[in-house]
């Protein structure tokens, strides 16, 4: 193999490995798609709770009490908030991780099409070399030497 076929043997192997990645997060771009549709389950009255588990592998919640005694009416007032930003901050994130996966999959996808297809740009820049022009200068700075005339 010579040099030019090296060198596209290592752009088609970064092509398939893009596609490899770009694969890779589709399946979890496809996999936040149903968080987008799903809520917290918050238990307003257990806010505070510990999950222990049965022998049965069945959920147990063993509340904790407070320490201190809150007003009820305040106590309401701030579950209810404290619901709200939970549930907003859990959209959040969802929508967060699957714009990062579409945008991992496009990135990761586009850039494996090009190196498969095409490469051109990749494979000049790879394979660019000196200029000529330099080479040849430098020799005809080396015989410019005026030697004849040394030995009259």
């Amino acid at each position: 193999m010579n040099k030019y076929q090296v060198v596209w043997l290592i752009i088609r192997l970064a092509g398939v490995y893009l596609a490899y990645l770009a694969l890779i997060t589709f399946f979890g771009l496809v996999g936040s798609i149903p968080a987008l549709f799903t809520l917290p389950k918050i238990d307003a009255d257990n806010k505070n709770a510990n999950v222990a588990v049965n022998s049965n592998q069945t959920f147990r919640v063993q509340p904790i009490s407070p320490s201190i005694n809150y007003n009820a009416s305040e106590t309401a007032e701030n579950n209810r908030k404290t619901n709200e930003s939970i549930t907003d901050k859990f959209k959040g994130e969802n929508v967060t991780t699957f714009l990062w996966f579409l945008i991992l999959t496009a990135v990761y996808g586009a850039a494996a099409w090009y190196l498969l297809r095409d490469g051109r740009i990749l494979y000049r820049i790879l394979n660019r070399e000196e200029p000529q022009g330099l080479v040849k200068e430098k020799e005809a700075e080396v015989t410019a030497l005026n030697l004849s005339d040394k030995q009259n």
